[in-house]
């Protein structure tokens, strides 16, 4: 919970040289997970973008110098949300997907992100957005606000393929 000092520690790592090339993965790892974090606490959206995208950046630096052992299934949820969140639908799928698998935990989200993410993207995927909806639905621990939520973004997805009785319903 200490962001600052952690982000302080992991500037120090990497400035004072002695890292190798793959040991760097670890303080990029600190540093993209700390303003992920910052990015999720910012009020204006269009900052809270910007946020995301450079914590991707760290994020995606990290992942290819190597997330700290112990830490790969959370880089790649962090990696793949902070993508989808500052707006980069199409390449956060592929990360998307690789996190669905490592991180069961987040199941519900992950669904979220991908319908999301397939609706909104350039050229959209509605059937795999639909896909995914439904999967996000199948929480039996979801709030009721959640839930609505789901169930709004169902409609709007039945909207798109023209299959209005299932969006009304």
């Amino acid at each position: 919970g200490q962001t600052n000092e952690a982000r302080r520690i992991a500037t120090r790592l990497q400035m004072d040289g002695k890292l190798s090339y793959q040991q760097q993965g670890g303080p990029l790892y600190v540093q993209g997970a700390a303003l992920a974090r910052e990015a999720a606490e910012h009020w204006r959206d269009d900052e809270r973008r910007k946020l995301y995208l450079v914590a991707a950046r760290y994020l995606e630096e990290a992942r290819d110098r190597g997330f700290p052992t112990g830490r790969e299934g959370q880089g790649a949820y962090l990696f793949s949300t902070c993508l989808f969140h500052s707006g980069h639908y199409a390449e956060s799928l592929p990360l998307l997907l690789e996190a669905l698998e490592a991180n069961p935990q987040h199941r519900h989200e992950l669904h979220r992100c991908l319908a999301t993410a397939y609706f909104n993207d350039s050229e959209p995927q509605l059937e795999r957005a639909l896909y995914y909806s439904q999967q996000a639905l199948t929480d039996p621990n979801l709030t009721v606000e959640q839930r609505d939520r789901e169930l709004l973004q169902q409609a709007h997805i039945f909207l798109q393929l023209h299959q209005l009785p299932d969006a009304t319903q």
